[in-house]
């Protein structure tokens, strides 16, 4: 089966609304430097302050700072790659002052002669579910621990 190349991102001005504006989880489609060209509603909504600047602005711009440029290298590295991208988790601060950890589901978009010219990332908030495993773990680690330290089994 032939597969139909996916071209370049659709300008804003271009774009059909609705398909992608109202998912209930975040968009995004990224040219080949990492500049974002569009987002989604509920990208946006995650952003008030910067929802008129968001467009041109890179994603890794809204990770931490100690992050970015480690975000920014992996990203060009994908890029050069032309595999696949895997799933990833980033670490995100939003506009109402907190970071939220999200689940990037990412696809290279290809240009006509398949070369990589972008990227589309679907995010997936996992904040809670990252907290809760946290949570687990420490408790585990902690009964492991009481456990070890107990110089003979208790039957």
């Amino acid at each position: 089966m032939n597969e139909i190349p996916v071209t370049m991102p659709v300008a804003p001005e271009n774009r059909q609304l609705g398909a992608f504006d109202d998912l209930p989880v975040g968009y995004a489609e990224l040219d080949a430097s990492g500049a974002i060209t569009y987002a989604n509603q509920s990208i946006l909504d995650s952003y008030p302050s910067v929802h008129g600047s968001m467009i041109g602005r890179t994603m890794w711009a809204l990770m931490p700072t100690g992050e970015q440029e480690r975000n920014c290298a992996a990203f060009l590295l994908q890029m050069e790659s032309n595999e696949e991208p895997p799933v990833v988790r980033r670490c995100f601060y939003t506009n109402a002052g907190e970071f939220r950890v999200y689940e990037l589901h990412r696809k290279l978009i290809r240009d006509a002669g398949g070369r990589p010219a972008g990227m589309r990332v679907v995010s997936l908030d996992v904040t809670e579910k990252e907290m809760a495993l946290d949570t687990a773990m420490g408790k585990s680690q902690w009964l492991e621990s009481v456990l070890e330290s107990l110089p003979k089994a208790v039957i």
